[in-house]
């Protein structure tokens, strides 16, 4: 990184160029997830004064009559794009007066030096990401040390999976109606103490993505209530999950299972993704933000596993039983020590794949994500398995 960026970004926070200036980016930054992270992205209203204007990496406007506030820049090569945005949506770079960085990843320094100097905004950064930004590449306490190959993934676990039998397809809305209207959610016996008592005081009679209209079931998308689409996945709590799988006489994949039936192969080895070794597109899942809603389960079929089973990655995040926990050799990253080790509680499941609404960059096999049982707003299905004798 030469001396002029870092000037910009971190000495005095001097402007370095006039506010008309035109935004000349940096070379672009090269990595393995940088053309997922790079997709254009069209503006959106957040809330009130604050707008989307980012690339698939996030950069929020917050805008005001003193002036406009731009946190984060993404990478180098999305500085245009960013700009771009704040145009469409009627507001000039130039009104912009302070731009934030959020966290400490050294690649957004391009981003917000191209940006700075269109707009002669100043620049304010933590005492760690300006060490970050600072030193113009991976450093071992970077939250993105532990991301990817080449920033040293940790290494990985094996272990052995007995036997099982797993659901080819997530279980759909019509298979969990036969739940809901066999008077699963009146039923204690196929809910754990906690779980039952939180449907009774909340007066919980169906999943929350679910509702009635005129007698009959719809479902609450993102802008829009539709009639219950039968042969989409069922998004449920993990208490719900959990339930209907009970009374199937049934079990939620550990998350060995589920790793086993979406990456193995039956000759004991394993693929990046389901489908093998290609790269995720729309014929393989639903991801991406290809969608805000869901597809038919199985729609997918070149996103089938070496099991034939389906939206292993994709159509929504697959709930697991396996409470999250750290894997043998995790050890807190001195500046983000936070994450994840606040969320080994015992009170979180571990969720793997994918919903439509995740980045292709996040469509890797050792990626972890969780949530708490009984919060009901997730894009999560299940599928059940069983052991074999």
């Amino acid at each position: 990184m030469n001396r002029t960026l870092r000037a910009a970004l971190l000495g005095t926070f001097a402007s370095l160029a006039s506010a008309d200036a035109a935004l000349q980016p940096d070379p672009p930054h090269a990595c393995e997830y940088c053309e997922g992270w790079s997709r254009p992205h069209e503006p959106f209203k957040v809330y009130g004064n604050t707008w989307y204007v980012g690339s698939a990496l996030s950069s929020i406007l917050i805008t005001s009559k003193q002036g406009h506030i731009l946190i984060d820049g993404g990478l180098t090569q999305t500085a245009p794009q960013i700009a771009a945005n704040i145009q469409k949506l009627g507001f000039r770079l130039e009104d912009v007066k302070l731009i934030l960085n959020s966290h400490m990843h050294y690649d957004h320094a391009g981003g917000i030096a191209a940006l700075q100097r269109a707009s002669g905004a100043r620049v304010a950064a933590s005492p760690a990401a300006r060490r970050a930004l600072e030193a113009g590449g991976v450093m071992a306490d970077d939250p993105q040390f532990a991301f990817g190959k080449e920033h040293n993934e940790f290494p990985a676990v094996t272990m052995d999976v007995p036997a099982f039998e797993i659901d080819v397809h997530d279980v759909t809305n019509e298979r969990f109606l036969e739940f809901v209207e066999a008077g699963g959610y009146r039923r204690p016996e196929w809910w754990t103490a906690k779980a039952f008592a939180w449907i009774t005081e909340d007066e919980i009679e169906h999943p929350r993505f679910w509702g009635r209209r005129e007698g009959s079931w719809t479902w609450r998308g993102m802008f829009e209530e539709i009639d219950l689409p039968p042969s989409w996945p069922a998004y449920v709590s993990h208490a719900e999950a959990e339930a209907y799988a009970r009374w199937k006489g049934r079990r939620l994949p550990t998350e060995a299972e589920y790793h086993r039936a979406a990456f193995g192969d039956p000759s004991g080895g394993e693929r990046p993704h389901p489908w093998g070794d290609a790269a995720p597109d729309a014929s393989r899942g639903a991801f991406d933000f290809a969608s805000w809603n869901p597809v038919p389960a199985g729609r997918r079929l070149a996103g089938a596993s070496a099991w034939g089973v389906h939206d292993l990655v994709g159509n929504g995040w697959e709930w697991t039983s396996t409470t999250f926990a750290p894997l043998p050799g995790f050890r807190p990253l001195p500046s983000y020590p936070e994450y994840s080790a606040d969320f080994f509680d015992g009170r979180h499941f571990v969720m793997k794949g994918a919903s439509p609404a995740t980045d292709a960059s996040l469509l890797r096999r050792s990626f972890r994500n969780w949530f708490r049982p009984r919060y009901p707003y997730v894009y999560a299905a299940f599928r059940c398995v069983s052991s074999r004798p």
